[in-house]
């Protein structure tokens, strides 16, 4: 019997655990770091915008050379539940007018976008 709660706990732990995950759907609010300047994207519409263009995202494992850069910066805020504080995503970008590139640190995987989807981000991006 003691064993069957000790799996239950363990269980329960590791699930709590396992829910660190990004689900799109809980990202409430972008804020965008530029040379050292801040601001906020939390217009619900420009919000399902990014949502679909962080969707079409093309990742890869690895991290960017140490030389590169980032242009700006992008802490997404995901809400998983109202009671909890909310989780920080930070990627790191570099754009260039044909294409974006992302760093994900956390899960050192780098990411591209296409030009229609590069353009459209910065365009909800750069609004202030």
């Amino acid at each position: 019997m003691k064993n069957i709660i000790i799996i239950v706990v363990l269980l329960l732990i590791t699930t709590a655990c396992s829910t660190n995950h990004k689900n799109l759907e809980d990202l409430n609010r972008v804020d965008v770091h530029q040379n050292g300047e801040d601001w906020m994207v939390t217009d619900q519409d420009e919000i399902d915008q990014l949502r679909e263009i962080f969707k079409s995202i093309e990742w890869r494992e690895g991290s960017p050379r140490k030389e590169q850069i980032h242009n700006l910066k992008l802490v997404l805020f995901f809400l998983y539940d109202k009671n909890m504080p909310e989780r920080l995503v930070d990627y790191y970008i570099w754009a260039d007018p044909t294409q974006i590139l992302l760093w994900d640190k956390e899960e050192n995987r780098m990411g591209m976008l296409n030009q229609s989807a590069s353009e459209k981000l910065l365009n909800i991006i750069h609004k202030k």
